[in-house]
């Protein structure tokens, strides 16, 4: 963990915040970083980044909510992201009209 320094020109302050380290630096190394987020928050975050459908449809809540963290380089596409996932959740991902269905 590391600290953070903002300004804000609305009141002419400065605030300190802690921050992940490795989250803060992920920018100027190319990825993005995501620590403690959920399957649930993934499959959010990557239809907005890919502009894809991803629809959840697992039999277990438990696991829609089961944090983990996951490290992208900006340069996987949808399916390499999704694969990576299979190997360490279990989890399958189909393709099915026009969206990705994770079961």
């Amino acid at each position: 963990s590391g600290e953070e320094l903002s300004f804000d020109r609305g009141n002419a302050m400065f605030t300190r915040s802690r921050v992940d380290a490795s989250q803060a630096m992920a920018w100027s190394e190319d990825r993005i970083e995501y620590s403690d987020i959920t399957l649930r928050e993934l499959a959010v975050k990557l239809s907005r980044q890919y502009n894809v459908s991803i629809r959840l449809e697992l039999t277990s809540a438990e696991l829609a909510e089961k944090t983990f963290r996951i490290s992208l380089r900006n340069r996987e596409t949808v399916g390499e992201v999704l694969s990576a996932l299979q190997r360490i959740l279990p989890i399958q991902v189909e393709r099915r009209e026009g969206e990705i269905v994770i079961r």
